[in-house]
Protein backbone atom coordinates (compact mmCIF):
# COMPACT_ATOMS: atom_id res chain seq x y z
CA UNK A 1 0.00 0.00 0.00
CA UNK A 2 2.72 2.28 0.79
CA UNK A 3 4.04 1.62 -2.46
CA UNK A 4 1.37 2.32 -4.38
CA UNK A 5 0.77 5.44 -2.70
CA UNK A 6 4.42 6.99 -3.06
CA UNK A 7 4.00 5.60 -6.63
CA UNK A 8 0.90 8.22 -7.39
CA UNK A 9 2.30 10.72 -5.71
CA UNK A 10 5.63 10.81 -7.58
CA UNK A 11 3.80 9.99 -10.53
CA UNK A 12 1.51 13.05 -9.91
CA UNK A 13 4.72 15.47 -10.40
CA UNK A 14 4.41 14.89 -14.01
CA UNK A 15 1.37 16.89 -13.61
CA UNK A 16 3.34 19.57 -14.22
CA UNK A 17 4.03 18.80 -18.11
CA UNK A 18 0.72 20.65 -19.39
CA UNK A 19 2.20 23.50 -17.35
CA UNK A 20 5.61 23.26 -19.35
CA UNK A 21 4.45 23.20 -22.36
CA UNK A 22 5.52 27.07 -23.19
CA UNK A 23 8.87 26.06 -21.59
CA UNK A 24 11.03 23.26 -23.53
CA UNK A 25 13.58 23.39 -21.37
CA UNK A 26 11.28 22.48 -17.94
CA UNK A 27 9.22 19.86 -20.47
CA UNK A 28 12.80 18.48 -21.13
CA UNK A 29 14.01 18.33 -17.41
CA UNK A 30 10.06 16.62 -16.72
CA UNK A 31 10.34 13.98 -19.44
CA UNK A 32 13.96 13.01 -18.44
CA UNK A 33 12.54 12.57 -14.43
CA UNK A 34 9.72 10.44 -15.78
CA UNK A 35 11.93 7.16 -16.21
CA UNK A 36 13.62 6.63 -13.00
CA UNK A 37 10.41 7.57 -11.54
CA UNK A 38 8.52 5.40 -13.85
CA UNK A 39 11.23 2.38 -13.18
CA UNK A 40 11.26 2.87 -9.14
CA UNK A 41 8.01 3.28 -8.83
CA UNK A 42 7.55 -0.43 -10.97
CA UNK A 43 9.94 -1.47 -8.33
CA UNK A 44 8.68 -0.23 -5.19
CA UNK A 45 5.64 -2.00 -6.04
CA UNK A 46 7.09 -5.48 -7.46
CA UNK A 47 9.09 -5.37 -3.78
CA UNK A 48 5.64 -4.53 -2.04
CA UNK A 49 4.00 -7.66 -3.97
CA UNK A 50 6.84 -10.05 -3.59
CA UNK A 51 7.24 -9.58 0.24
CA UNK A 52 10.48 -10.85 1.47
CA UNK A 53 13.31 -11.71 0.89
CA UNK A 54 12.99 -9.48 -2.21
CA UNK A 55 11.22 -6.96 -1.27
CA UNK A 56 14.74 -5.44 0.76
CA UNK A 57 16.27 -5.62 -2.59
CA UNK A 58 14.07 -4.13 -4.95
CA UNK A 59 13.31 -1.01 -2.59
CA UNK A 60 17.19 -0.94 -2.40
CA UNK A 61 17.24 -0.28 -6.35
CA UNK A 62 14.43 1.57 -6.01
CA UNK A 63 15.96 4.50 -4.20
CA UNK A 64 19.17 4.15 -6.09
CA UNK A 65 17.70 4.75 -8.80
CA UNK A 66 15.83 7.88 -7.71
CA UNK A 67 18.34 9.48 -5.49
CA UNK A 68 20.22 10.56 -8.53
CA UNK A 69 17.20 12.26 -9.31
CA UNK A 70 16.35 13.95 -6.17
CA UNK A 71 19.91 15.22 -6.03
CA UNK A 72 19.65 16.94 -9.44
CA UNK A 73 16.25 18.84 -9.06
Amino acid sequence: MLAGCYAIVRLADLAYLVAARYDPRLRRQLLLTAVPVAAASGLLVAGGALGPPYQTGLWALAHGLESPTRASQ
